[in-house]
């Protein structure tokens, strides 16, 4: 069986300590541990105040004293106070009477308590007077210096519960009781407050102490005191800064039940310490002004009791529902939308501990105020100093969930969550800071947006690093996070990429400009390779984000022509491993067109034309009859005819195949090996010689097989033009 009693500690007419203490269950529960000091009475009665203690029992152990109370066990005691020895002379305990008043104990053998029975109470012989929990009453005894002894005689030598008390005394407590039960009556003073004993009432808190008195209608000496002592508690508390003013005597749920504060909504014992902690820490940065009345008091209650069911989800409903307004009453200089403030809220622990002092939700807004500022629709223009924490994730509630896919430990020590402390956490924090930067604010404006986020980096981390199958991912997952050019038809290239990059600590991967290589590296490769699907043609951005430079060729970058001849080779080539190679060369034949222009270039190679062309032709050496001499004569006419093109004019391959497929007509009619197929005047104009119209086409073949059979006379442009101009009829 357990009894539950209240435990107080008086020194100087004042309540210094309040405890509720459960005896007889006392297995594996520790004792309250006090200091001993000079002038206390320690004070027991029931739980409710409404009946004494019949006894205390103690133990002497060196210089400590240890006490249980009645059907206590005193082996395993309630109470130690330590160094008692030193202080005994100058200490009483006593029991509380309904009338408000004390008994003394006497002291029997075996180390019992106990207090003779009076009158109503069966027969306590006691000192009894009202106001004996204040300075009015334990001044001539406990600060006069008398101890239990001296306060045990004054006890046996009245049987009066009023002669210890001076008209006076019982005049000012009778007004200040009378205001309590009717709040109309006359107002009382400092000194009434004074003369009833309750010296540390000011005219700086008497207003407040006074409307306590009448809100919670405070008719007798014993509410009157708890009035008293809790409201200076909690005055004390404000000072208008969150440092403690009071650190070992922070206000007690007790304290604002006995002024008429606590919840009005149903609390669960696991969210009560976590309201009570924020209450303190609002009042704390309030001053004396802003609690000076129980209801200004009970309006701060309200505002944390909310918070604390923000907290569990229980929201949507005015009793849950706090205004901008509120949080400036608390205290509080909120900088984000409080829509948002009030969703990070809902998404913290369940019984408030993540946001029980206003550090934390000043914390909240602290870190969605970095979000916002990277969520500005404009990428890379935060600081490396404004980039999101662990600690500002956790004070948003988002390390508490965690992907499906992430079943290793591979983030470390939060269940695999790549956001945390181990080997990929400062890799998948980059990441995350990449992917909001830029976003617009309504795509982070919910902790439910930014915690997905979240959750697609675990999936991006863990197929990095192997612990995930590439299949994981979606489409729509890497369109979340910014990335551009993914389809269904490159998905699976896209993660086979990703997974490729074997990132145990993911730094492969660790930001946007990474990964959009990899994206656009499979949009690359799936047009190349994959003809089965209709997939758009690279961009002139996939390209440079591939991060195919061309290494061998410093001096080259992607350009929209190199684009558009590269995609014109791969549609005909299908091979992605080449693609630096067919760059290259395309390369050279972009640099050698100049409009006839003289340029510095070298000129293009056969080999280089062989990467490009789809068929074979003489300037490659090819079997067409012609000589090796051919081919180089045929290789010199082919570079002169791009030279004397702009780049439009030779940025696809079939441009490229009809040039070189008129130079070997040239070049087989000249050795007269083809007699049949005459170069036509259209080739001719293909390959942008002038006065082809005016010339006679029979004319220009009988004199083109004139010519040396090598090609040497046909080789260039000038020579060719030459042989034109004199077909002209």
């Amino acid at each position: 069986m357990s009894n539950v009693y209240t435990f107080k500690v008086i020194k100087h007419g004042q309540v210094i300590l309040r405890k509720q203490i459960s005896n007889g269950t006392r297995k594996g529960m520790a004792a309250t541990v006090l200091q001993a000091g000079p002038d206390v009475t320690y004070v027991f009665q029931s739980q409710d105040g409404a009946s004494p203690i019949k006894k205390i029992i103690t133990k002497k152990v060196g210089k400590d004293l240890h006490l249980t109370t009645e059907d206590g066990d005193i082996n395993a005691p309630d109470i130690i106070i330590e160094n008692y020895a030193e202080f005994e002379q100058n200490t009483a305990f006593a029991t509380t009477l309904r009338s408000g008043g004390l008994s003394f104990f006497d002291t029997q053998s075996n180390g019992i308590f106990t207090s003779s029975l009076f009158g109503a109470e069966s027969g306590i012989t006691s000192l009894v007077a009202s106001g004996a929990e204040t300075t009015s009453f334990l001044s001539p005894l406990v600060l006069a210096g008398a101890g239990a002894v001296a306060l045990i005689a004054a006890k046996s030598s009245s049987k009066s519960d009023t002669a210890a008390v001076p008209d006076a005394n019982a005049t000012a407590l009778a007004k200040i009781t009378s205001y309590g039960t009717t709040g109309t009556t006359a107002t009382p003073t400092v000194n009434d407050y004074t003369e009833a004993g309750f010296k540390d009432v000011t005219s700086g808190n008497v207003s407040a102490i006074n409307n306590a008195i009448a809100s919670v209608k405070a008719d007798s000496n014993a509410k009157v005191s708890d009035v008293v002592t809790a409201y200076l508690k909690i005055l004390a508390e404000a000072n208008g800064t969150n440092a403690d003013a009071t650190p070992t005597a922070d206000p007690l749920l007790s304290d604002y039940q006995a002024l008429g504060v606590q919840p009005l909504n149903t609390l669960t014992d696991a969210q009560k310490p976590n309201y009570l902690s924020l209450l303190n820490d609002i009042v704390k940065n309030r001053l004396v002004a802003d609690i000076i009345t129980v209801a200004k008091l009970s309006a701060l209650s309200a505002m944390a009791e909310k918070i604390i069911l923000i907290a569990a989800g229980n929201t949507g409903t005015t009793a849950t529902t706090l205004t901008a307004a509120d949080f400036q009453t608390m205290g509080l200089a909120v900088t984000i939308p409080n829509s948002m403030l009030m969703n990070a809220m809902e998404a913290s622990a369940n019984d408030g501990s993540s946001i029980n002092s206003l550090a934390a939700i000043k914390a909240i807004d602290a870190s969605y105020s970095k979000i916002l500022a990277q969520a500005d629709g404009i990428k890379a223009n935060t600081s490396t100093a404004a980039k999101l924490t662990v600690a500002d994730l956790t004070s948003l509630g988002l390390l508490s969930h965690y992907d499906a896919t992430g079943t290793t430990n591979t983030g470390g020590a939060i269940n695999g969550k790549a956001i945390g402390t181990g080997a990929q956490n400062a890799s998948a924090l980059n990441l995350l800071n990449d992917v909001m930067d830029g976003k617009t604010s309504t795509l982070v404006d919910t902790t439910a947006e930014i915690n997905q986020l979240s959750i697609l980096v675990d999936k991006v981390m863990d197929i990095a690093s192997g612990a995930t199958a590439a299949s994981a991912l979606t489409a729509t997952d890497l369109s979340s996070l910014g990335l551009t050019g993914v389809t269904a038809n490159n998905l699976q290239k896209i993660a086979n990429q990703i997974s490729a990059t074997h990132s145990a600590d993911g730094s492969a991967v660790d930001s946007l400009a990474e990964l959009q290589t990899l994206v656009a590296k499979a949009v690359i490769q799936t047009y190349a390779e994959d003809q089965s699907v209709t997939s758009p043609a690279p961009t002139l951005q996939d390209y440079k984000d591939s991060g195919l430079t061309l290494a061998s060729s410093p001096s080259v970058t992607w350009t929209e022509n190199l684009k558009t001849g590269v995609n014109s080779v791969l549609a005909t080539k299908h091979t992605y491993a080449l693609v630096p190679d067919i760059a290259l060369s395309f390369q050279a034949v972009l640099d050698e067109a100049s409009n006839g222009a003289s340029n510095t270039h070298a000129d293009p190679t056969a080999a280089q034309y062989s990467m490009l062309l789809t068929t074979s032709h003489v300037l490659q050496g090819g079997t067409l009859g012609a000589t090796t001499l051919a081919s180089d004569n045929a290789l010199s006419l082919m570079n002169d005819v791009v030279a004397h093109k702009s780049q439009l004019g030779v940025d696809t391959i079939s441009e490229l195949e009809a040039y070189a497929t008129a130079i070997d007509h040239i070049m087989n009619t000249a050795a007269a090996i083809s007699t049949t197929n005459p170069v036509t005047l259209a080739e001719l104009s293909t390959l942008g010689l002038n006065n082809t119209a005016s010339a006679n086409q029979a004319t220009f073949n009988t004199n083109l097989r004139a010519t040396l059979d090598s090609g040497a006379d046909v080789h260039t442009w000038a020579q060719l033009q030459a042989l034109i101009n004199s077909s002209i009829s």
